[in-house]
């Protein structure tokens, strides 16, 4: 359900929303075969927005806490950790990666099989295009923000 605010933007009702934007860092030096090495993530950037700082540029939230992070000893463990940390006063987690079918929903799957969760997915061939764990939603920006981002 939608309804307008003072600002005249539109804006979705009921579901309070953690918004998150990450991207995965990879190093190459794991032989996988003869002259193939497997993408290996090392680092892990991560910022978030809640309803209370969209529209804040920088600084730390009073309902969200710290709107940056970085991980880099497990950095997909990390970031799951992250985002199935308990948060009273959300409902909904969205995460956004900028190609995240074809590269960063790749190493998030592989982790969610291997602690034997059940993704719902969207798959168009091999590329991931959405996919949903509880009130986690994970989206690739490519397919779903048909602009820029800036």
């Amino acid at each position: 359900m939608l309804h307008e605010t003072s600002e005249g933007r539109v804006a979705p009702t009921g579901d309070k929303v953690l918004y998150v934007f990450y991207d995965f860092e990879t190093i190459r030096n794991t032989r996988y075969m003869d002259e193939v090495r497997l993408h290996v993530p090392n680092l892990v950037f991560v910022q978030h927005l809640c309803s209370r700082c969209e529209d804040v540029e920088d600084g730390d939230c009073v309902q969200c806490g710290r709107r940056k992070q970085s991980f880099w000893q497990d950095p997909v463990e990390e970031l799951l950790s992250y985002l199935t940390e308990l948060r009273p006063w959300t409902n909904k987690i969205v995460a956004i990666a900028y190609n995240a079918k074809g590269f960063n929903l790749h190493f998030i799957l592989n982790r969610a099989i291997l602690v034997k969760w059940k993704p719902e997915s969207v798959m168009n061939d091999l590329k991931i295009m959405f996919m949903k764990m509880e009130h986690l939603v994970l989206l690739d920006s490519v397919s779903f923000l048909p602009c820029p981002l800036r």
